[in-house]
Order: C-alpha cells, then structure tokens, then sequence
C-alpha cells in the first residue's frame, strides 16, 4: 500500500510514539502515514472522562466525573480547604449612617491684616499637527501658422569691361645640370580689350510659409491634506487668601468623622463556613497598575510596512490586495512582461503580375518597439508567387535569415501555355535574447526585406518584445505612491476617529471617587470571588461558554454545564449576609508595604480593603443547601438534585426571593440588644464656622462617649434604626 511505512523505518520511531500507535492498534505498515495521523487526529478531539478530577470541563450531572478539555489530560488535585465552623445562629451586624462631626483641627490657615495671597496652577497639554502637500501642473499649447506671397519686379543693368593684352614678347631660357637634370622656361605676354553691356528684366513670384509650435508644460497639482488634531487639557486651580482689613483673620479646617448607628440581628440557625483570604485587594490593585481603560477604539489600519516595506515588495501578486485594503483609486495593473507589434510588407503589383526572367527587390519593414521594452523574438512569415525557386533574405538587428524553397515547397495555382506560377511558404524566426537590441521612444526596429526570382511577395513580421527593468520600477513607484496615500488617508481617518472618541470619553471625573454604596459592592463581589475560589478549587479559568465572534456566541452544551455551576453556588450561600474583617497590610507582601500604608481613600472602610494583607471572611450556607455543599466538598462535583432543580425541589429559589434579598429586604431577622454608635475618621476638612477653637465635652458619666461643645447632645432613640449591612 502506498504512503506506509516499512518495517525498519517503523522500528525507528520513538518508544513514545510506538506506544501511542500500539495502544490505539494503529500500523503503519498497513495504514497509509496520512491516514494514521487524521486517525490521532479524530482521537485527540474526542471527550476523555476521568474519575474524580476538580479541573477542565465538569459533568456535573454525573458525581465524581470531570471532562477533560479536547486534546488534554488534566490531573486530579487534591480537594480545597475550607473551613466549616458548625452550626449556630447567625447573628449579623448592620450599620447606618447618622450625622457626621467635626473632629481634630486639620489645618489653620492664618492672613494678617492687608495681606494679599495668591497660587494658580495651571496645566494645559496641546497636540495639534498640519499636513500640506502642495505641487502644480498646467499645460499651454500656442501654435501659428503665416503665409505672404509677394511678386517682386527686378531691374538689372549689367555692363562688363574685358580687357586682353598680348604684348608679343616671349622668353626662352634652358639649362642642364650634369648627365641627368634639365629644365627650360618660356614667358609670353599678349594684351586683348572688350566691352559688353546689357539690360535685364525679371520678375519673381514668391510665397513664404511659415510654422511656428509653441508648446509650454507647466505641471502644478495642489493637494492640501490638512490633519487638525486639537487635544487640549487644561487644569486650573486659583487659591487666594486676601485681607483688605485692619485686622488678623484665621481659618481653621477640622476633620470630618462619620458617625454610624449599629445593631445586632439574629437570623436563626445557620451552617456557617470561614474563610481566610490573602491580599484581598490583589485584583484592585492589579487593575490600577494595568494601562487605564480607555474607549472601545476602532482597529487601526494594518500597517503597510508590514505588507510593503518599499516599492520593491510591490507585484502583480499583491497591489490588488494592498489597493482593496486602504481603498486606493486610480492604480493601474502593471505592464505585461510581453508585448507584441506587428507589421507587414506588400510587394509586387496588384495586377499583370509577371515572374519572367528573373526579378529583384528590396523592401523595409519598421517596427515600433513600446517604451520600456526590448524585442526578444520575431517570427516572419509570408507567402510568395513565382515561377522558379523563390529566394527571399530577412535582415534586422544582428540576425540575417534567408529562406530558399525547394522544389516540393511550391504548390502550382496557375499555369499557361507559356510558364507555371507556384507560390511556397515563409517561416522564419530571429531571437533577440542572446543579442539584445535596445531600442528607444524616437527610433523603430528596421526590417530589410530582400527578394530574388520573385515579384509578388508579402512578409508578415510578428516581435515579441520583453518588459525591460525600469519600466516595471516605475510601475512599482507608482503603485506604491497612490497605495501609501491611500494608507495615509486611512490613518489620518482612523487617528480622528479615536480622537473623537476620547474627546467624548474625556468627561469629567468625579473627583471624589465611588459613593460608600458602590464601594461595598466592590469589596463583597471580590471577597465573594476569593471564598469560591477556595470551595472549587479553580480560578475561572474554565468558563469558556462564550465564544469570540462578530458578534460573540456561546456554546449551548457548555453554556448549560456551565450555568448549572454558576446557579449552584450564587445559591448555596447567602452572600447578602457575608460578614468580613480586614487585617493590616503587613500580613501582606512586604514588597507592597509602603503602598499600601500610603494609600489613601475617602472612604475608611474602602481603604482598608484596600490596604489589608488578610481578611477574614464568614458566609452562611442557605438553608436547604447543606448537603448538596457537603457532597461537592466530597466529590469534586454537584449532585444530580443540584444540576437541574425542579420547582418543587427544595434547592429551587425563586427568582421573586432572589430579587427581594438583592434589594435589602428583610428576612424576619430579630434585633439583639441595644444599638450603639460607631464613630469612623474621615479624611474630608471642613472650615469651621468661627475662628475659636473648637472644644468637646463628656455627654454621658457612665459611658465614655464624647460630643463637640457646639453640637447638640444626641437623644437617646425609641428603638433600632433601620440600616445597611456593614
């Protein structure tokens, strides 16, 4: 069987590997390599169950059974530890705010008289960028055209002395020098005298054309692209202290305390569990350290030097791709690598065609080369008539081809009582790879035809030409010029988009942070956080059921798994009556200490969440969920009773219930003993009325309770006050 191996190359394979093959009888040499690998493929997607794990996907319908996530085994862990404290009655401490006091002096700020004090800050940040692209093109074209006849009439006198003399003398004179030089001279003069005269008349005609073409190119193109981003932050804090007067004046600023009002409830009998929680605050603080938060910012365009660095990663693979991403108009494909020209040559007369004797001819052909290539092959071709064997010569660039028909090339279509004409085929090729022959924009290829023992004749020129280099550079730039401004655009485009965007998020935050309400929220949606993650074991990591998508869907088995869970446990205890103490931060990480001792919060109890290395956390299981909560301390998994309540179960709770104990409605609960006032230090000042110092007095002898001079004694109430859970 193809594609399986043989016997020595499966000997060859890791021990890990046999055992893998052996254990799911997998052979190679018998299965084909690609289908035993989609075989481990299929296996590994397949569910796994194992016994008694507390990670991965949980059955939770089936008691001590987890499935393990698609393509991994994930080990069973020992049970968490959580610590039950027994059953007792739930008693719970609820708190309201009643007044807040003026507590110790803060500050005393002091201006004698005529004395004038002022500080400003001001911070402002500016960001502000112009872009302008400016170039120009105009064309002017002025052509003239002027014609002037003129007829001119001439006269001319002529008169024309000759003058000959010959006076009659002559000289002779010879002589010799030795045996061999010799030489003679003669001299004559003779004088003759003439005299001509005559008249002309003449008249011209003439007719002066005259041409002129001016051309002027002036190329200006203004593209103004203006990028206007004002981002300005201004921050400005004026302070002044003035006194006008002729006499001193103090302000003093005292502290704020809150007093609140608490009181005991008894809820009845409960299973109380406790928990010890490290660093409480550890998502709080992990949260003010990551990047803040900003607007939901569209995506940037890709970046297009990660596509195209340059002009030279431009191709005809990829500018439609780079031109369909950041919409640029106007691109052109790219030149093709082959262009073909072609031309013909008729020769001969259209009628009385003759083929006697033995004809010659010469011919041209001119080929246009397109700018920026080169011819690379020709193929001639044509068809000849004659009545012998026909010689036909090609001559262009560095190529001279002859074609010579042979007696069986011809083919008789006419014929008479004196000759035959035949005519043959004409086929030749030239090949200019080897030889290049650079042509430019102003010259032509030549072609030289030449014909012997024939008259009629046609030559067919196809060339081939090839694109050279610096055409498909230019290509190239082009491209990638209109491409980048197409990508500029779509940035300067994104760029104003976010800004507007955090133009819009930039409202104004309060800067006297959450209310004392949202606070507590926080704190008992994070300790509610901690304490399940020590009853399951595991850190969230396992709520997949929502899948990324545009727009984001889930998954229906594991959204039904998974929302089981998440009912079972937001039921099971009741949260609304967690009670908590937070210890100090050097139970925490000493590497976070000066942090948190630094940190500061207007509201007390916020900053000592925020501040505590522990805190102790106490929760009451709902009654009716006891054993269900101690089944799943046991087995690592829910009970069957507990994955699909029925209405009429006793684990069922209404949703009306659920709601009711959300919103602060009372559960029967009874008030024990008397309630007392809670005074908690703020760090908010207030500028005290007057300019005396401020005084407190003892308002109870058996009690060690203290009110300020100025401020009412408080009366004793009738009963409890309404309030909030601490």
């Amino acid at each position: 069987m193809p594609f399986t191996l043989t016997a020595a190359a499966q000997a060859g394979l890791s021990a890990g590997t046999a055992a893998v093959l052996t254990g799911h009888a997998i052979d190679l040499t018998k299965t084909p390599a690609h289908a035993a690998v989609s075989l481990l493929h299929d296996l590994a997607e397949t569910p796994v169950r194992l016994p008694f794990g507390l990670h991965g996907e949980r059955a939770l319908g089936t008691p001590g059974t987890v499935v393990v996530r698609k393509g991994a085994v994930l080990q069973a862990v020992p049970a968490p530890r959580v610590k039950t404290v027994g059953v007792a009655s739930l008693f719970v401490v609820k708190q309201q705010i009643k007044r807040y006091e003026a507590a110790e002096i803060a500050h005393v700020e002091n201006v004698i008289a005529g004395e004038r004090r002022v500080r400003e800050h001001r911070r402002l940040e500016r960001t502000e960028d112009v872009i302008t692209v400016e170039g120009e093109r105009s064309t002017e074209r002025e052509s003239e055209l002027e014609t002037a006849d003129r007829f001119e009439l001439n006269r001319e006198t002529s008169r024309t002395l000759r003058e000959d003399r010959q006076a009659g003398i002559e000289l002779s004179l010879s002589g010799r020098y030795g045996p061999t030089v010799e030489f003679t001279s003669n001299a004559e003069m003779t004088a003759v005298q003439a005299a001509e005269e005559s008249i002309r008349n003449a008249t011209t005609f003439s007719k002066d054309v005259v041409q002129r073409s001016l051309e002027r190119v002036v190329e200006r193109v203004r593209e103004e692209r203006v990028r206007r981003i004002v981002h300005e932050t201004e921050e400005r804090n004026l302070h002044e202290l003035s006194n006008s007067t002729t006499h001193h004046h103090s302000a003093i600023y005292q502290f704020l305390d809150k007093v609140y009002e608490a009181q005991v409830f008894d809820y009845g009998i409960r299973q109380i569990f406790d928990f010890m929680v490290p660093e409480p605050a550890s998502f709080l603080w992990f949260q003010e350290e990551a990047p803040v938060a900003g607007p939901q910012l569209p995506a940037p365009p890709p970046r297009l030097d990660s596509y195209a660095p340059n002009a030279a990663y431009i191709d005809a693979n990829n500018f439609r791709e780079l031109a369909a991403l950041y919409g640029a108009t106007g691109v052109e494909a790219p030149p093709p690598l082959y262009v073909t020209v072609t031309a013909v040559l008729d020769h001969g007369p259209a009628d009385d065609a003759t083929e006697q004797g033995r004809p010659r001819s010469r011919g041209r052909l001119d080929l246009d080369v397109p700018a920026g290539y080169t011819p690379w092959h020709a193929v001639f071709s044509g068809i000849a008539m004659t009545d012998d064997l026909p010689v036909i010569a090609i001559s262009t660039g560095w190529h001279s081809l002859l074609a010579r028909a042979a007696a069986n090339d011809r083919e008789v279509f006419d014929s008479d009582q004196d000759h035959e004409l035949y005519s043959f085929q004409l086929r030749l090729f030239a090949d200019f790879s080897s030889h290049p022959v650079y042509v430019t924009a102003d010259t032509k290829l030549a072609v030289t035809v030449i014909g012997y023992e024939t008259n009629a004749y046609t030559v067919n020129a196809e060339l081939v030409c090839r694109r050279r280099e610096p055409i498909l550079t230019q290509w190239r730039l082009a491209t990638y010029a209109k491409i980048e401004a197409a990508y500029q655009d779509r940035l300067r485009e994104h760029q104003q988009e976010v800004a507007n965007l955090e133009a819009r998020q930039a409202s104004p935050v309060s800067p006297y942070g959450a209310s004392p309400q949202q606070n507590r929220a926080t704190v008992r949606d994070e300790l509610k956080k901690h304490c399940l993650t020590i009853v399951t074991g595991q850190t969230y990591d396992d709520i997949i059921a929502p899948q990324d998508g545009s727009p984001p869907t889930f998954d229906l088995e594991r959204a039904a798994a998974e929302g089981a869970f998440v009912r079972f446990f937001e039921h099971a205890f009741e949260w609304d009556q967690m009670q908590y103490v937070c210890y100090p931060y050097f139970w925490a990480r000493k590497k976070t200490w000066a942090a948190r001792f630094g940190r500061q919060a207007a509201d007390p109890e916020f900053r000592d969440f925020w501040r505590a290395g522990w805190a102790r956390v106490v929760v009451p299981a709902r009654p009716g969920f006891e054993a269900a909560i101690r089944y799943f301390l046991q087995f690592g998994t829910l009970p069957p009773s507990a994955v699909d309540p029925a209405v009429e179960s006793e684990m069922y709770l209404p949703i009306v219930e659920e709601v009711s104990e959300r919103t602060g409605r009372g559960q029967g609960e009874l008030p024990v003993g008397d309630p007392w006032e809670v005074r908690v230090p703020t760090s908010m000042v207030l500028v005290r009325p007057e300019s005396n110092l401020p005084t407190w007095r003892r308002t109870d002898a058996d009690d060690w309770v203290w009110a300020p001079d100025n401020a009412p004694t408080p009366a004793p109430d009738d009963g409890a006050a309404p309030g909030t859970d601490s």
